[in-house]
């Protein structure tokens, strides 16, 4: 549906029918853009322990992620930063982690104004490798924040258009992987704290 209605736009004359097309071409993103979540979740809930059996360098991989979004970020007129001190091995099932980290960059994306910098911080905390993705947006009401993780859920009067699934998605990714999850709002904008649990064994 997508090419047809480029094929159309392409060739109409009147502006009122290229600002139809344009409009159908924005709601076929959005529904694009679901579909693709709704299988993120299906693939999560199907999946098993075993799934999860490779040691994976998650700075490697939140680095590889950046490198991929950062023409979406220049669109928004959002500067991605990355912080990280040092190679952190997990025991992980990729596609999964990836799902977590382009859900979250994206959505610190989406809610940052133009001029923002989304703040990607990779740590280490004990046993842990704490990762957290920092955006100068909206933030979200204290009270709320135990409701964004549940599926479809979106805060009230929310400005950017969405499905309410990245969260979820998030959430069912990192209890995939015995970490936990928290957000913090202090200081305005929204941070989100994943910790999971380092491997023993580093990556090669």
């Amino acid at each position: 549906m997508r090419v047809n209605v480029e094929a159309l736009r392409q060739q109409a004359s009147d502006a009122r029918q290229r600002e139809l097309m344009d409009s159908l071409l924005r709601s076929n993103q959005r529904a694009t853009r679901m579909v693709s979540q709704l299988l993120q979740l299906m693939r999560s809930d199907a999946a098993t322990d075993s799934d999860a059996s490779a040691v994976l360098r998650l700075d490697a991989l939140v680095q590889d992620r950046l490198a991929v979004l950062d023409g979406l970020a220049a669109a928004s007129g959002v500067e991605l930063e990355l912080a990280a001190e040092e190679p952190l091995s997990i025991w992980g099932e990729r596609e999964s982690l990836v799902s977590m980290i382009d859900n979250l960059v994206d959505n610190a994306i989406k809610y940052s104004p133009r001029g923002a910098t989304v703040l990607v911080r990779l740590v280490r905390q004990g046993a842990s490798a704490l990762l957290s993705v920092a955006d100068a947006g909206p933030g979200i009401p204290p009270h709320l924040h135990a409701r964004v993780f549940d599926r479809f859920f979106r805060v009230p009067d929310q400005a950017q258009s969405g499905s309410g699934l990245g969260l979820a998605i998030v959430k069912a990714a990192v209890d995939k992987h015995g970490g936990q999850i928290a957000l913090d709002g202090a200081g305005g904008g929204l941070r989100v704290c994943v910790t999971l649990p380092l491997a023993e064994t580093p990556a090669a």
